[in-house]
């Protein structure tokens, strides 16, 4: 990964800064293991920077930023990733949010570049641990999604049960999406189906013929969910309905909406598409002007 040396000073007027900045009082930050298992709360995201300088570049930009009036920015690293955010929100709504956002979009480095893109409202970011059963390294087309995560410290817990499925000798892999972590065991390609090119089909889908993908469904029929393991008795008592309108052409009302209960495939585990890996961009010459995406697809979120 490229290394980012490259400082910042933005230039804007002492009143702007200071009508930012809030606060008199350096803000330390906030601790993240105090959401742990929580639903993350809101920050602005100012950039993401990536390798083995990553943490001393983002507090280097931290400080001058605290040098410059706004108290309220910090950082949160690991070895080789650090997210530089500022403030916390109670949502779209706080009223300090969007002045906030419009006034970091208008902030310039000293050659006249936007300084930090786009910055937009994230759940407070979490570094991305070692993942020794990344899923994008299987070698196969479908796997077996057993768990979900998407709590705060998601990451973590998404790779500790992969770790204790691997001690119970289960060939468990991590995902890591835009807004969750998921866990899969194994890694199949179309000798599972009947007929592979039904697989997509859903008016006549291909059966699942492997005697491997049934033994998992079968030790894993529902999924673990932030660390609780679903079973038949709490599915059946917990309703979710999706609701859905169906044109009816030639008829006297044009639509009907129906309403399906959608909980035994919600919490079900299942097999899904493994996505394919995607080029991860080079690191910016600049302060990312915005943050880096995880990569999408295959029914993984």
């Amino acid at each position: 990964m490229g290394h980012h040396r490259c400082g910042i000073r933005i230039v804007l007027a002492v009143g702007a800064l200071l009508a930012l900045a809030g606060c008199n009082g350096i803000w330390t930050g906030i601790d993240p293991q105090e959401y742990l298992g929580q639903e993350a709360p809101m920050t602005l995201l100012l950039a993401e920077y990536i390798g083995p300088d990553a943490r001393a570049t983002a507090e280097r930009v931290r400080d001058e930023l605290h040098q410059e009036g706004f108290k309220r920015a910090f950082v949160i690293a690991d070895d080789d990733e650090a997210f530089l955010c500022h403030s916390l929100y109670k949502g779209f709504d706080d009223p300090k949010y969007f002045p906030d956002k419009e006034k970091f979009a208008a902030m310039r480095d000293t050659s006249g570049r936007t300084a930090f893109g786009r910055p937009w409202a994230s759940p407070l970011p979490e570094p991305t641990p070692p993942n020794r059963y990344d899923l994008l390294e299987a070698r196969g087309q479908y796997t077996v999604q057993v768990g979900v995560f998407d709590l705060y410290g998601r990451k973590q817990m998404a790779t500790d049960y992969a770790g204790q499925l691997r001690r119970q000798a289960w060939k468990a892999y991590v995902y890591h999406g835009a807004s969750q972590s998921v866990v899969t065991i194994d890694a199949f390609g179309r000798e599972i189906f009947d007929n592979w090119a039904r697989a997509d089909n859903p008016w006549d889908p291909a059966k699942v013929i492997s005697p491997d993908v049934k033994r998992i469904l079968a030790a894993f029929p529902y999924l673990n969910w932030n660390g609780h393991q679903f079973t038949a008795e709490e599915v059946a008592e917990i309703k979710v309905t999706r609701r859905t309108s169906v044109l009816l052409p030639k008829t006297s009302s044009p639509s009907r909406e129906i309403v399906t209960d959608v909980s035994e495939s919600m919490f079900r585990s299942k097999l899904v598409r493994i996505p394919v890996r995607t080029r991860q961009p080079t690191m910016p010459r600049m302060p990312a002007p915005g943050p880096i995406p995880s990569p999408r697809g295959g029914g993984l979120r």
